[in-house]
């Protein structure tokens, strides 16, 4: 059964190309959007849109605390 759920994403194209999971059933995703908003937390290494065609990202969500950071890397 669903034990919890979230939605992730933002308003453009946002993609997911890896996913693992760790010893703590921390999930972990990385991948690419061309949005400017709805991705980056408060404390990331960069809390907004890099600019350039997409920027990366990778994010790490917690059975205990659903969203947990989110890094967001600029590739121009």
């Amino acid at each position: 059964s669903r034990t919890w759920s979230t939605y992730y994403g933002g308003g453009a194209n946002d993609f997911g190309y890896g996913l693992a999971i760790d010893a703590n059933n921390d999930i972990f995703i990385c991948g690419t959007t061309e949005g400017s908003n709805n991705l980056a937390t408060f404390g990331a290494v960069q809390v907004s849109y890099g600019g350039g065609t997409k920027d990366g990202f990778v994010t790490k969500f917690s059975p205990c605390t659903p969203l947990i950071n989110i890094n967001p890397t600029s590739n121009s």
